[in-house]
């Protein structure tokens, strides 16, 4: 066997198994998170979802993508710095994305609390003119 096709064997199990790995702890981990932000827990469950394919396209087209390289493989040393080297920037890549939505999740999360506190703060705002047009019974 090539030496080439067993590095880009490696480095696809390898990256699918990661992939796969931290999927899981994000979805085990991440509805209650998600309850929280959204105050819906059937909500918060599909969105768990949604993010949990969407990290699956994300990661493994990026590992689809960069999966050629030019380099011949001389030895297993070289093998293992090329593979930690394309696994590394799966993690980085992955990693960044996943802070991003952890950062645009947290703002929506202190959106939404600070918006429920003013409501339980100020009480049900009422029309006072859609009052006086009811007609009494």
């Amino acid at each position: 066997m090539d030496s080439k096709l067993l590095v880009y064997l490696v480095y696809l199990a390898l990256s699918m198994g990661l992939t796969a790995v931290v999927a899981r702890i994000l979805f085990r981990h991440g509805k209650a998170f998600l309850a929280d932000v959204f105050g819906d827990a059937s909500l918060a469950d599909s969105l768990n979802r949604l993010l949990v394919v969407a990290f699956f396209l994300v990661s493994l087209g990026y590992v689809a993508v960069s999966l050629r390289f030019e380099e011949q493989v001389d030895s297993a040393s070289h093998a293992v710095e090329l593979l930690s080297m394309k696994l590394g920037l799966v993690l980085l890549g992955v990693g960044v994305l996943h802070g991003l939505n952890l950062y645009a999740l947290s703002r929506i999360r202190r959106y939404r609390h600070a918006e429920w506190t003013t409501r339980a703060r100020v009480g049900p705002q009422v029309d006072a003119n859609a009052m006086s047009r009811q007609p009494a019974p």
